[in-house]
């Protein structure tokens, strides 16, 4: 099948192969699946705000925020700034950046 986008030439095992290794760990590792039809974005739609941030950011993303968690800080009149993660507006913000995360 792949041999369609070669020009019609048989494909390199070992490219198949990476190509396929590529693909396992991106559908292993995409934690926005869940999230993948019309339906399933309804329906997170419609939950209340409060759930959907706990969804995001206390579960599906939780490994994400504890790494990343110094990356809203900011500078400001020679004050270091951090945002603490129960901020209404920050919850808001964050779950906005995690929706557009893909696996690496």
């Amino acid at each position: 099948m792949l041999s369609k986008y070669n020009n019609g030439l048989p494909m390199n095992k070992e490219i198949i192969q990476r190509i396929e290794g590529f693909f396992d760990y991106y559908w292993s590792a995409n934690k926005l699946s869940a999230f993948a039809t019309e339906t399933d974005m309804r329906f997170m739609s419609e939950l209340p705000e409060a759930v959907t941030q706990k969804i995001f950011i206390d579960y599906l993303f939780k490994d994400f925020v504890y790494k990343f968690k110094n990356i809203c800080r900011y500078e400001f009149k020679d004050k270091t700034i951090m945002p603490h993660i129960d901020e209404k507006e920050f919850r808001l913000n964050m779950v906005e950046l995690l929706k557009n995360l893909e696996p690496r």
